[in-house]
C-alpha cells in the first residue's frame, strides 16, 4: 500500500490509503447484506427484467458519480459531500449538509449494526445487542488504531465477501433454468422504473471514497479512479447475483424476498 506525505501549510499530513484500499472502501460501504434483499424486491416489481434495472440504476449513478469524482480531485479533504457544499455554497449550506450526513450515516450504521447482531446471535446465541456494541467497540478500537489498519481491514472483510458471493455463483451457475426469465417484464415498463428507483439504493456507497480523501495518496488520480471501480464493481457484482438467484429460485420465489 503507498503512503504519500503532503506539506499541507505547517502539517504534514500523511494519506495513507491507495487506490486498491479507496476501492475496498467504497465496495465495502456499498455491498453489504441487502443485497438479497434488493434483489428480492427489485423482482417482486418487474420480474426478471430486475437486471435491466438494476443496469438503467447504474447509468443513474454514474451521472452523479461523474461530477463528484471531479469535485473529489478539486477538493480532496475529509467530508466527501460536506465538504464539496461548504466549498461551493458558504459554509452556512456546509454546516446544514454536514449534519444531514451525519444523521444519515447514524441512522443507517445503527441499522446495520442491529442487524449484524442479530446474524450474529442466530449463528451463536450471542445477544443480539451485544454483538452489537461488540462490533462498534471493535470497529472503534480499529479506528482509534490508525487508517492505514482499518484499510487493511476493510480489503480483508471485502475480499472475503466477493468471495462468498463469488461462491454463490460459481456453485448456483449449472442450475439455471432459463424458464424462468420469462416472461421478461411481467409487470411492464412501470414495474422496471419502480424497481430502478429501489436498485438505486444498490450503489449508494460510492460517496465513503470522496468522504476519506483526505487519506487517499494521489488523489487527484486516485479519488475518481476508485469512485468509478467501486460502481462497475458493484454494478458487476448486482448483475452476476441477480442473475443466478433468479435463474435457480425464479422470480416469484418467496426465498427471494
Amino acid at each position: 500500500m503507498d503512503t504519500v506525505d503532503i506539506p499541507t501549510g505547517s502539517v504534514s499530513l500523511r494519506r495513507a490509503l491507495g487506490l486498491r484500499a479507496a476501492v475496498a472502501l467504497g465496495v465495502g460501504g456499498t455491498i453489504g447484506g441487502g443485497i438479497f434483499v434488493l434483489i428480492g424486491n427489485a423482482a417482486m416489481l418487474s420480474g426478471p427484467a430486475a437486471l435491466l434495472a438494476f443496469g438503467l440504476a447504474f447509468v443513474v449513478a454514474l451521472l452523479i458519480a461523474l461530477p463528484y469524482a471531479e469535485l473529489a480531485c478539486r477538493y480532496p479533504t475529509a467530508g466527501g459531500g460536506y465538504a464539496f457544499v461548504r466549498e461551493v455554497l458558504g459554509h452556512e449550506w456546509g454546516f446544514l449538509m454536514g449534519w444531514v450526513f451525519w444523521g444519515s450515516y447514524v441512522f443507517i450504521s445503527g441499522y446495520v449494526t442491529f442487524g449484524f447482531g442479530g446474524y450474529l446471535s442466530a449463528l451463536t446465541g450471542i445477544p443480539s445487542l451485544l454483538g452489537a456494541l461488540g462490533l462498534v467497540a471493535v470497529c472503534t478500537l480499529i479506528n482509534v488504531v490508525g487508517v492505514k489498519l482499518s484499510g487493511q481491514v476493510q480489503q480483508a472483510i471485502i475480499v472475503l465477501a466477493l468471495a462468498g458471493l463469488s461462491g454463490f455463483v460459481l456453485l448456483g451457475l449449472p442450475s439455471i433454468t432459463v424458464t424462468y426469465f420469462h416472461p421478461w417484464m411481467p409487470h411492464g415498463m412501470a414495474g422496471v422504473m419502480s424497481a430502478t428507483l429501489m436498485a438505486f439504493l444498490a450503489f449508494g456507497g460510492f460517496d465513503m471514497v470522496a468522504a476519506a480523501g483526505e487519506e487517499v495518496a494521489r488523489p487527484e488520480r486516485n479519488l475518481p479512479l476508485a469512485i468509478l471501480l467501486t460502481l462497475g464493481i458493484v454494478l458487476f457484482v448486482y448483475l452476476a447475483v441477480a442473475f443466478v438467484a433468479l435463474g435457480t429460485l425464479g422470480w416469484r420465489s418467496r426465498q427471494l424476498r
